[in-house]
């Protein structure tokens, strides 16, 4: 999971490469982000496919040496040509070949990058990422104060994570760099979740399974005639070799799931660690015995160890 600001200059001063660099095209600019250090999305600013200003060179050379920039974050190119993505990607290769490039110049990238706030209805193969926002903006809006949850940002991150996908999640620093107190209150809620059930997320695999995410409607159709997805949130999925984790969205006395490849050999909580849950397997039908009362907070996690599962 990243996080990255959408800077105003004030709040690029504020970042910890703040750096910024534009030049004049007499064709067609494209929107460039830049993620350095921690992964912070430092400012939007707009250059060129047909020349490198000292600025540009700069941005790639001193001031990437000196923070180390992992992400190259290219935005809204407009009738995009190969041949115009072929430059931009030669000189960041060139100038710094360890940075990686996002997916929307072209398909020159490194990575996928799916629509805005667009989370796919199922697992996709492949690297990519939901770049999103915590409410409706992605530089700083008075006026905006819908909020998402905690509880809906832990939601989409599991969400994103086990369908295969990361979840870039936007911050809109003021006008003084200062981050808006609620997005505070909310990373901050996520953050202490992550503490307890980041081996969940950081590093893991997509979900083995599927039915969890929901199923197209019998009944209601889009505009375009093709039937509407009906999302599930009960429980999501997510891996690592050995290990499968149950995310609990909704409480239950018992958890019941089909299809499990392998033997479980232990189930816990990691909200309560130290607890062995009783369960019972027969061939692929697992249930597990959950106590009375969730331990964690959000979504609790079930963790299971499973041999012979990769």
């Amino acid at each position: 999971m990243w996080f990255s600001t959408f800077a105003t200059p004030g709040a690029a001063q504020a970042a910890c490469s703040a750096s910024s660099f534009s030049s004049q095209e007499r064709t067609l600019p494209v929107s460039v982000t830049v993620l350095s250090c921690a992964s912070t999305r430092i400012r939007r600013a707009s250059t060129s496919a047909s020349r490198r200003s000292a600025s540009t060179i700069l941005l790639f050379t001193s001031v990437g040496e000196m923070c180390g920039l992992t992400v190259i974050w290219f935005d809204t190119p407009r009738l995009m040509t190969d041949q115009r993505a072929e430059q931009f990607t030669k000189m960041v290769r060139e100038l710094q070949p360890n940075c990686l490039i996002n997916g929307r110049l072209g398909g020159k990238g490194d990575y996928r990058s799916t629509g805005d706030n667009r989370i796919p209805d199922q697992v996709v193969p492949g690297v990519w990422e939901v770049p999103a926002t915590i409410n409706h903006t992605w530089g700083y809006k008075s006026y905006d104060h819908d909020w998402k949850p905690p509880s809906e940002v832990v939601f989409k991150l599991v969400d994103i994570v086990s369908k295969g996908g990361n979840y870039l999640l936007n911050v809109g620093p003021m006008a003084d760099g200062v981050i808006p107190q609620p997005s505070v209150d909310v990373l901050r809620k996520v953050g202490q979740w992550l503490k307890v059930n980041g081996e969940a997320i950081y590093g893991a695999g997509p979900t083995p399974f599927g039915q969890e995410f929901g199923k197209l409607s019998e009944t209601q159709k889009n505009q375009q005639g093709q039937p509407i997805f009906e999302q599930a949130k009960d429980w999501r999925a997510t891996t690592k070799p050995g290990k499968l984790y149950i995310h609990l969205f909704t409480w239950q006395k018992e958890f019941a799931l089909d299809d499990v490849k392998g033997k479980v050999t232990k189930a816990v909580l990691l909200a309560d660690p130290t607890t062995t849950l009783k369960f019972a397997q027969t061939g692929g039908k697992l249930v597990v015995q959950l106590p009375g009362k969730a331990p964690g907070e959000l979504a609790t996690v079930l963790r299971l160890e499973v041999s012979g599962m990769n």
